[in-house]
């Protein structure tokens, strides 16, 4: 669990975690250079709780902070939680119980959204449509077919994974304060051999604080392009068929979009220069998606419908 100045929410977050009905379980908090109370905080609950460990850097990202704790991490599966958000008390076991049932390498659980300026819970079918995945306990990406990558989002923080699936293919988070689970979690979702879900909401991801990576993430609008090209190495690597290629391009229009979005008009500049550079040739297949007209209108009437899931 990444920790970066999260002191209003921290203790929503630990006592949701210290309170899972899945009492064997190992804990590890990376501050990442904090400069409010959360260490403190982190402080008082491992002095209660032995399963606490708490790992200290500099401030760098919530991508490094996260390879920090699974550089060490001993269990069989891992999960990697945010501090700001909040769990149900049986979300661990009940994702344990199906991992282990079903041998999967990811198990993928419901969530919502907490409206943190309303105290509203809204649904979000995004971080998990129990409608795509195929109607049995366990299934393979293949059987997911074009629903490979939008059954869930990449979020990381609704996903058990099987520890020696993710050794095995050497999965680590990119080091950029933006889109730093994207690259892993699409990249685990096209690897992994078996993929079980548990439909009921059990994590609640708190939106609108100002902690929130989205409020500045239009200067790193960027990185969605490293994620990109991370995502597409693991493919090549792994030998993926030339439909997950086509598959991944997909989706990420749409994502380039949408980080476009949130751009300023200064920085919506920066950002097509930026993407001419680091997608070179590639370009050509994601132009339209820089349009300004193009992005006023995914805005205008996209964006009102991606308020309950993505916002």
């Amino acid at each position: 669990m990444p920790v970066y100045n999260v002191a209003p929410y921290l203790r929503d977050a630990m006592d949701s975690v210290t309170g899972q009905t899945l009492r064997e379980i190992e804990i590890i908090c990376v501050d990442d250079g904090s400069t409010d109370e959360s260490v403190e905080i982190l402080k008082q609950y491992a002095a209660a709780d032995a399963r606490i460990t708490i790992l200290a850097q500099q401030n760098l990202n919530a991508g490094t902070a996260r390879n920090a704790g699974l550089a060490v991490a001993r269990g069989k599966y891992m999960i990697f939680l945010d501090s700001d958000d909040f769990f149900e008390p049986e979300m661990l076991e009940s994702l344990y119980a199906t991992a282990r049932n079903t041998n999967a390498d990811i198990t993928v659980c419901g969530a919502d959204i907490y409206r943190h300026n309303t105290g509203e819970f809204v649904s979000a079918l995004f971080l998990l449509n129990p409608d795509k995945p195929p109607d049995r306990p366990v299934f393979s990406p293949d059987d997911l077919g074009e629903n490979l990558f939008t059954f869930t989002a990449p979020a990381v923080w609704n996903k058990l994974y099987r520890s020696d699936f993710i050794k095995s293919h050497n999965l680590h988070f990119q080091s950029m304060w933006s889109c730093n689970d994207i690259g892993f979690g699409f990249s685990a979702i096209a690897l992994a051999k078996r993929i079980s879900v548990v439909p009921e909401t059990l994590m609640h991801y708190r939106r609108n604080t100002t902690t929130c990576i989205s409020h500045s993430r239009g200067k790193q609008a960027a990185n969605i392009l490293h994620a990109y090209y991370f995502i597409r190495a693991n493919l090549t690597h792994s030998g993926a068929p030339k439909s997950h290629f086509e598959l991944l391009d997909t989706v990420f229009k749409e994502k380039i979009r949408w980080e476009r979005s949130q751009c300023t008009l200064k920085d919506a500049k920066k950002f097509k220069r930026q993407a001419k550079h680091i997608l070179n040739k590639d370009f050509r297949k994601f132009k339209h998606c820089f349009d300004p007209k193009h992005s006023v209108r995914y805005y205008l009437f996209c964006i009102p419908f991606l308020k309950i899931e993505e916002m």
